[in-house]
Order: structure tokens, then sequence, then C-alpha cells
């Protein structure tokens, strides 16, 4: 699956989200090689693009207040798209917007507010970096809109060749991208990836290296320093552009959970750790307690004291680290042997070793799902006596309940892994190919401006016979070129650029009502673009209006005004004050709302 195949299958889908807002920007998802959200783990983190995407779109609104408003994502079980408000998609979506409220609304007095809106191709509770990824969205597109320098899409092109280690240190965008990600941890009082976040945002095919300095937690946000790289910054004989031996895939195994129910089971770990160890005391308590420490036996000592009993679980997670760290390492080795000289065949080996140890150390060593261990003993009896060829790995080593990667030599046994998933759905039905690389490419993309209706850039989903629908806050909407379409409108006043007619309560106005009505649609359109402002006659098209004030009042101002307190009772004024033939005109605050419709183009 990826993003031109959902986008072939479901183009309506695609068109409604495009032409329903202003801008849009996407950022891809990841696989992590290597990688766990355990605040504990402190190695490095590999991880790498894959073809699909989150779509965020945002409009300016009146309201005063940030609305998190709908999501619309593909569900691969439904093989459909599901809409659902975006603050019961997850826990942590609300927890960030709580954050946008307190941070942003009442520390800054606009004139405009925003509405977010999401289409994801990545279905509900599946990792890959989802929510840290969608929040560096929300992020860049919220102070994008209040400060247009914030993101400047072509400057960070024409630094995509720079080593990402450099950019990082000199580029003020990503410095506030990652310090505010850092805010908002300490908010929601659980971490968002920034490892997840730089790693979409950087172009390249290559997997993304990263690490992160120790103790960071306690580290004042403006100190911490973190470490990327591109595979390909790490040598220089790697070649530009990749290859890699291996088929590698992600497997959805039919088991949803949510990173937060996960993390806090973590968090209270140490709590059913102390339960356990009172309740064990209980039992010996009595009889033993008389003893001295050197007669107590060593169970009582190691375990049932309180100090040594957490002294040995340090001692444990330190061993787990260890392990992980020296792993990570092996697989960053592997790589880059790999990409060095692809068809080395002991190297194909080492590496499909070095994932199947991920799984065997975080089964040991983690919690995991019943499911998920059902899960991978399927696929293994089905495999037989293939499976030495075959590495699985959970995309996330934390949480064994998602997407599972799954990693053979090239064309090795594909058929048959296929197969297996086609033999599993028989018993269960949810497991599904989510991702394949030799089927769906991989991706180097990063930040992808979809479309920004103010910079003219549109999205291959919107038709060039569209039409673009203005309103009085001057907020762009795309409608087709068909006026039933926008029959909701009642009551309103539209200006047609297309044809230059105006239109009132779905009535076309003639010259008995307007003697002129190009000379209005220009008067109006003019007083929208400087909005409850003076304009100057000298900025109105030479004709008899614009160079005599009383032409102007008597022809085009008076008989607006009469028609629409006559037809609906607004209030609506427009000023003509100065000399006859210097003066200005302004439009006071009304509620009428006024549209005007134009060509996209």
């Amino acid at each position: 699956m990826n993003s031109e195949k959902l986008k072939n299958k479901f183009k309506n889908e695609y068109k409604d989200f495009f032409r329903e807002n202003n801008k849009v920007f996407s950022l891809p998802l990841n696989l992590n090689w290597v990688s766990d959200i355990n605040e504990e783990y402190k190695g490095i983190h590999i991880k790498q693009k894959i073809p699909l995407r989150i779509y965020v779109w945002v409009n300016k609104i009146k309201k005063h207040k940030i609305i998190f408003n709908k999501i619309n994502y593909f569900d691969i079980n439904e093989d459909n798209f599901i809409k659902e408000k975006m603050v019961e998609y997850s826990p942590v979506i609300s927890e960030i917007k709580d954050f946008f409220d307190e941070q942003y609304e009442i520390k800054n007095n606009f004139n405009h507010w925003l509405e977010f809106n999401i289409l994801a191709e990545m279905w509900k509770w599946q990792g890959s970096g989802f929510i840290s990824i969608l929040s560096a969205l929300l992020i860049i597109l919220y102070k994008n809109n209040y400060n247009e320098e914030y993101f400047n899409i072509k400057e960070k092109i024409a630094k995509k060749s720079d080593k990402i280690i450099d950019i990082l240190n000199d580029d003020n965008f990503y410095n506030d991208l990652l310090k505010t990600t850092l805010k908002i941890n300490k908010y929601i009082e659980r971490p968002l990836s920034i490892v997840n976040q730089i790693s979409s945002l950087f172009d390249w095919r290559y997997p993304i290296v990263s690490f992160v300095q120790k103790n960071y937690k306690t580290q004042d946000p403006e100190k911490i320093k973190f470490f990327w790289y591109r595979i390909n910054d790490l040598n220089e004989k790697i070649p530009k552009i990749p290859y890699i031996p291996i088929d590698y895939w992600l497997i959805y195994t039919g088991m949803p959970v949510s990173s937060s129910q996960i993390l806090y089971s973590y968090m209270n770990s140490d709590k059913k750790e102390n339960k356990v160890l009172k309740n064990i005391s209980d039992f010996f308590c009595n009889d033993i307690s008389g003893l001295d420490d050197n007669d107590k036996p060593s169970f009582s000592i190691k375990f049932l004291n309180k100090k040594s009993f957490i002294e040995r679980n340090k001692a444990f997670v330190e061993i787990y680290l260890s392990l992980m760290w020296t792993l990570s390492l092996k697989i960053l080795n592997n790589f880059v042997d790999f990409y060095k000289k692809p068809y080395d065949e002991y190297l194909s080996k080492k590496f499909l070793e070095n994932v199947k140890k991920i799984s065997r150390f975080n089964l040991l060593t983690k919690k995991c799902s019943i499911h998920f261990k059902k899960f991978m003993q399927e696929i293994i009896n089905n495999f037989k006596d293939s499976y030495l060829d075959l590495a699985i790995a959970p995309n996330d080593t934390m949480l064994m309940w998602w997407n599972a990667i799954f990693a053979m030599n090239v064309e090795w046994n594909r058929w048959k892994l296929l197969n297996t998933i086609k033999e599993i759905n028989k018993t269960n039905y949810w497991v599904k190919l989510t991702y394949a690389n030799w089927l769906d490419w991989v991706e180097k993309r990063w930040l992808i401006v979809e479309q920004d209706i103010n910079d003219k850039i549109f999205s291959e989903f919107i038709d060039n016979n569209s039409l673009l629908l203005i309103d009085s806050n001057w907020n762009k909407k795309i409608i087709w070129n068909n006026f039933f379409e926008m029959e909701d409108y009642k009551n309103w006043l539209f200006l047609d650029l297309t044809k230059n007619k105006i239109l009132f309560n779905w009535n076309k106005l003639t010259s008995k009502e307007l003697k002129s009505q190009n000379t209005t649609i220009e008067v109006l359109v003019k007083l929208l673009e400087n909005k409850w402002d003076y304009i100057s006659n000298k900025d109105l098209s030479l004709s008899s209006y614009s160079t005599n004030k009383n032409d102007m009042i008597s022809k085009i101002i008076w008989p607006l005004e009469k028609l629409i307190k006559l037809e609906n009772n607004i209030y609506f004024k427009i000023i003509c004050t100065w000399t006859i033939s210097n003066f200005k005109i302004k439009l006071e605050e009304t509620d009428l709302e006024i549209y005007i419709i134009k060509h996209l183009n």
C-alpha cells in the first residue's frame, strides 16, 4: 500500500478533502529499524520513511479559538476512509489541543483563528510515528499562518544536499520545532518522538540515524543537543542512489492499541512491583523477622529488601540497554556495509540475524501481547524450513502489538510470505500487508506543500474548471463550476467575477437594481481587500462613478444599501466622504456575508 495507490482508488475522498481547504502540508510516516519510545532507551535510532502520508489542512476562521475538527483516516480492514472527530481519534490529540489553547490562544491577540483537519493514510493506533509527525505538521502550519517566514520551503530545498547535523545547528526552523515539541512533551507528560519528526522532515531515500545527549530530559530545552545523519553522510563511499539486497515488509498483526495505554502500564510498573513485594513480604514477615541478617534466607535479603529489589531492577534495565545499544550499532554497521557493497551474501545473513535478535531481546525483557506472540508463531509455522531466511521484529521495540517488520533476502520466498498472510487471514481476518518495499517503493520525499491557494499551488485533484470562492474574511475555498453545489448559501451577496454579475438571495440583479454591476463589483472587491478601511477613488478604474462623488453615491452606494435593507434588513453602510472629485469610501463592519467567485487561475 502507498499514497499513489490510495489516491487512484479513492479519488473522491482526496478531491473532497482538497476542495475544502486553503493550505495543506503533508509528511511521510516511518518504519523503525531500531527505535524505542521508552525513555530508558538512549541508544541510536534508525528510521526510514515509507510512502504513506499524513495530510493536515488549515483554514482561517472568525471564531476566537483554535478548532481541531475532523480526521479522515484509511482503515485497511474496512478498505475505506472513515471520518471521526480528531479529539476522539486519540487522547493525545486532545492533550496537544489543550497545549495549543493554553500556549497560543491566551497569549496572542490574533485577528484570525485556525481550524485543522486531517487526512491520514494509516489507520487508527498503528504507530509508525503517527502522533509525533502529526504534531510537527500542526506546529509548522500553526506558526506559518501567523509568520510566513517561519517555514520557507524553497530555502529548505536549497539546503537538501547539506548534512542534517549541519542544517540542524544552523537552522532556526528546526531548532524551534524541536524545542516546541519538547514543551509539548512536558505539558502532556508523555514522549512525542522528535526522532520521528526529523526523520520525516528531510528528503533522501536513505534511513536516518539519530541519538540524543545523555540525561536530556533534565536539561533546559534550549541547550539539548540532538544528532542526526543520513546513512550516506557517514561514509563517502556510499552511492547517491541506494540499493539494498533485502525485501522488507510491514504487516499489521490485527491488534490495535493506543500507545498511551502501553506507556501508562510502563509508567506504573514500579507501583505494581512494590505491591508484589509487599504481598510476598507479608507471607513470611512474622516468621523471619526475628532472625539476624546473616541468618535470613538469601531470597529474603535480595528480594524482600526494598532497596536491594530496586537495585536489582536497575541492573536488569542496564543489561537490556547494553544489549540494545550493541545490537543497534551492529545493525547500523550492517546498513553502511550494505550500501557500500550490496551483493555480499554474508552481509545479508548478518543483517537478518541482528534483526531477529531484536525480537529475542524484547520478548525476554518487554511486555508483549499474547496476540503478537501467536501471530509470530503462525508465521514461523507456515514458513517451516524456510524460517532461517526470514527475520521478524516489532515496528517499535517497546510496543509489540501493532505492525511487525519482516526482512528477507531480495526476491527469496516472496510468494511464501504472501501465501502465509492469506492462510492466516482464514482465522484472523485483520492481518494485512501494510507495506512492502518491492511493491510500494521507497519514499524519498519529505514535507510537501500539497496546496496553498494564496501562492497558487493547487493539488492534482483540483480540476482546471474549478472556481475560487472567497468570503468577506478573505478565506478561500475551491468549488466546481456549478452554482447548484452552493445552494446552502442563503441570504448572501455573491459577486460573480466570471460573468461580471451580482447575485443576491440567488436572484441575478439587473440594471434596474444597480446601474453598473461592473463598477459595483469592482468597488466591493476593493473594499473587501481593505476591510473596514477607506480607499481612494483614485484606486478605482476610470469612469463617471470613480470621478464624481455624487454619481458614486446615487448610482452605486444608495441602490445597493436600499436593496440589502429591503430584502434582509441587515445593517449595510458604505461611507463616502471628501470632495466631489477627490473622495474616499469605506465599508462599515456588517453581518452581511459577501462572497466573491472567480476563476481559479
